[in-house]
């Protein structure tokens, strides 16, 4: 899963913004650092978001180009251990479930179970499966997308 972001010359560095998540953002001197801050921050604002009720927008299939005049448009990849975490979250709350009852739809003994499946997670075949069942429209093929990978 690759977020988009709008990266400007500034005098001297430049700035990063993503484009789907408006108060991720980032600065740095030189291009190369400026990349890496970029992957930092976006995962570190999926990771501190977790947390939160709220829907993290997911990446956009496709770009308008028109507000990009002065810009260079860069794809930062999600960590992989924190892209099926987003979805779950994101699904769980489209579906107005709280994690106290996937915990206990899933047969987790405490919700701290259910809620390390939104942090980092590894989930084996047979959780998937649950999960499935519960949330059908889980994006499950968002998990294996290779979408907007820089060239």
């Amino acid at each position: 899963m690759f977020y988009h972001f709008k990266i400007k010359k500034l005098c001297g560095g430049y700035m990063a913004e993503c484009l789907e998540i408006p108060d991720c953002e980032t600065q740095a001197e030189d291009i190369e650092t400026l990349k890496q801050k970029m992957k930092t921050k976006l995962n570190n604002y999926i990771i501190h978001t977790s947390g939160y009720n709220s829907i993290i927008p997911l990446p956009m299939e496709s770009i308008d180009y028109v507000n990009m005049k002065d810009c260079e448009l860069f794809n930062v990849k999600v960590n992989q251990d924190l892209v099926f975490s987003l979805l779950l979250k994101n699904t769980r709350l489209k579906n107005h479930k709280t994690q106290r009852e996937m915990a206990k739809i899933l047969n987790y003994n405490h919700v701290s179970g259910y809620n390390r499946l939104e942090k980092y997670a590894n989930p084996t075949l047979s959780t998937l499966y649950k999960i499935l069942e519960i949330l059908p429209d889980f994006p499950l093929y968002l998990l294996f997308s290779s979408k907007n990978q820089n060239k």
